[in-house]
């Protein structure tokens, strides 16, 4: 495969943006996208272009092409996202006769906010390999054929694209289990990478051939020193293995990348990696012996994998991709109804005195969970929590619930799945922890949709040492906003009614929530209400001003409770600034933007515009 090195694309492109910048402002992008692929590093793409439809040609492709160059042929179009300046491989190469090149393209953002392809910055010719350096945004890449002679389908066939990153890993983490494949992947490691888990080979020729198959790279930070199982499952080729690295450092830049090989799977099939790790970053890597390559399924197991929930918590989580870390037997003193060898989170419920609980767990999505409660046993010579005995199971076809008075102490509350008919439950989940001695009980809290907005009315039996209520809303449910403070008129002895009108509410769903605040600062939160609105007219579209500007930008049409988020591209679409801004008219500091025009476009999460504006 030929290969070329473009040592100066970075200067190119940082050249290219004053260049089109204003032919970016004054004429329209490329063809609008129809159909594409995203494209994701270290991945081999084999593809054809026979039949496909024929979206672009010579003219949208401008400087790439030399005059008697025509591009009448079926085309495919992949997007990739650049989220850090570095330095890529695109390597092409055709698999039968056609006449066959790709041009990388940059991004522009049409009027109605979508991303579409515009300058084409340079092109592959038939079977080559190109370094390129790229800024941070988003790059088409197209793959068409050149008409040479006569008759349709000439410049069209069959190749195999892909992009070589480096220091690019997918993320693991405990508890997570993932499932890949090293079929059609770049190979970017070998034998040598893992040298010294081969000790007992002395020459370098006698190391077995991890060079001709694609390997998958996962990333892992230990936060505190623990004992950790990775276990690879394969599923249809036992010459795939898995190794367990250390960090390197990257003196010159900072970055990190995976060094010496501390631990290798050594039995065929399904393999294990089994140790304590300190505090630190590692990687396994997922590699064939021999060309051997295939899907799998790759787990982390940690000791101490939980989180903590105290009285008055409401948590969301989700148990799909989860490992299973009890089961059926560990909750043999609550004689279990199913199998519950599905994946589960734990969490850690420590209580300060006798208190009487409610533990609701509420399924988000299509699936039956299971909730289990559950002693916790400290060790005091490791300071670390095992699984005691089983108290209380939930386990219906709707919401769980298990109300126990419990003791001073520490329990395990855990959300877990059965398996029926080979298939396990899992998916999104809400758990609640309601206690009895809170200095507020809660006896409702409702909404209804009216002509002046959402009136939201809540009652409370008693309050003791209680301060007040934080209303708050939220658009998806997991992102809050304080709408509204009430100081608390209640006492011990008689209920207490509250009321308020959002006159502002969002259109569509509306999540509501009480953040009740004692004088001691205690914190906890109520149940999650959802009201639908659709009684307003629609809101106004978002605006600015002013347009041209050193310092900054005034933003217009945000509500009230609802985060506006932003990104400021430039014309050649590379993102050089994102966040989020808050209710009503907002400022926006621009002064570390270099001059030139640029791209801002605000979304709320149901509006969404693209604004042009020049900086000074």
């Amino acid at each position: 495969m030929a290969k070329k090195t473009l040592v100066s694309a970075l200067y190119l492109i940082s050249s290219l943006v004053l260049l089109f910048s204003l032919s970016s402002w004054f004429f329209s992008p490329v063809a609008p996208v129809d159909e594409y692929q995203d494209l994701f590093c270290n991945q081999i793409y084999i593809d054809t272009t026979t039949a496909a439809t024929n979206s672009y040609d010579e003219a949208d492709y401008g400087n790439c092409v030399t005059d008697g160059e025509t591009f009448d042929a079926g085309d495919n179009l992949y997007k990739f996202l650049v989220s850090e300046a570095d330095t890529f491989e695109i390597q092409f190469r055709v698999t039968d006769s056609a006449n066959l090149h790709v041009f990388v393209m940059t991004n522009t953002v049409d009027s109605t906010g979508a991303d579409c392809p515009d300058t084409c910055l340079f092109r592959l010719d038939s079977t080559m390999s190109l370094e390129v350096a790229l800024l941070p945004g988003i790059y088409w890449l197209s793959v068409d054929g050149m008409i040479s002679g006569t008759g349709p389908g000439q410049g069209e066939g069959a190749y195999e694209l892909a992009v070589k990153c480096n220091n690019f890993f997918e993320e693991l983490s405990c508890g997570q289990m993932v499932s890949g494949s090293t079929v059609n992947r770049l190979g970017n490691y070998n034998a040598l990478n893992y040298a010294t888990c081969f000790e007992e080979i002395t020459d370098p020729q006698d190391l077995p051939n991890y060079s001709d198959a694609g390997d998958i790279i996962y990333r892992i930070e230990v936060t505190e020193v623990s004992d950790i199982q990775f276990t690879l499952e394969n599923l249809d080729s036992p010459g795939v293995h898995m190794f367990l690295l250390d960090d390197m450092p990257d003196i010159s830049d900072g970055s990190t990348s995976p060094g010496s090989c501390l631990g290798r799977g050594t039995e065929p099939g399904n393999q294990e990696i089994n140790g304590t790790l300190p505090v630190g970053v590692y990687y396994i890597v997922i590699d064939g012996v021999d060309g051997a390559e295939g899907s799998f399924n790759l787990s982390m197991i940690c000791e101490n994998d939980y989180e903590s929930i105290a009285c008055g918590d409401l948590v969301m989580g989700s148990t799909s991709a989860r490992v299973s870390y009890t089961n059926s037997t560990d909750y043999a003193d609550c004689a279990p109804v199913g199998n519950y060898d599905a994946g589960d989170i734990a969490y850690l419920f420590e209580l300060g005195g006798e208190d009487e609980v409610t533990f609701t767990l509420t399924p988000t999505g299509d699936n039956d969970l299971a909730l289990v409660l559950a002693e916790a046993v400290l060790d005091d010579s490791t300071n670390k929590y095992s699984l005691g005995s089983c108290l209380a199971i939930s386990d219906s076809a709707d919401v769980e619930k298990i109300e126990m008075m419990l003791d001073s102490g520490s329990y395990f509350v855990i959300v877990d799945g059965s398996v029926v008919n080979d298939t396990a439950e899992a998916g999104p989940y809400m758990l609640e922890v309601k206690c009895a001695s809170l200095p507020i009980e809660l006896l409702s809290f409702t909404g209804v949709p009216t002509k002046e907005g959402i009136q939201l009315d809540w009652v409370t039996a008693s309050e003791i040492a209680f301060e007040g209520f934080h209303l708050q809303r939220s658009d998806d449910g997991i992102n809050w906003n304080n709408l509204y403070w009430q100081i608390s008129k209640g006492s011990p002895e008689s209920q207490a009614e509250y009321r308020y009108m959002d006159k502002e509410p969002l259109s569509g769903a509306n999540y509501y929530r009480l953040r009740s605040v004692d004088l001691d600062g205690t914190v906890n939160i109520s149940s999650i209400i959802q009201i639908s609105y659709t009684g307003k007219e629609s809101k106004t579209e978002f605006s600015i001003y002013p347009t041209l500007t050193a310092d900054w930008l005034n933003i217009k049409g945000g509500e009230v409770g609802k985060t506006i988020r932003y990104e400021i591209r430039t014309p050649l679409g590379y993102l050089v600034k994102r966040g989020t801004v808050g209710q009503d008219s907002q400022t926006l500091d621009v002064s570390d933007l270099s001059a030139g025009m640029m791209y801002l476009t605000l979304t709320d999460g149901l509006r969404l515009k693209t604004i042009p504006f020049r900086k000074l």
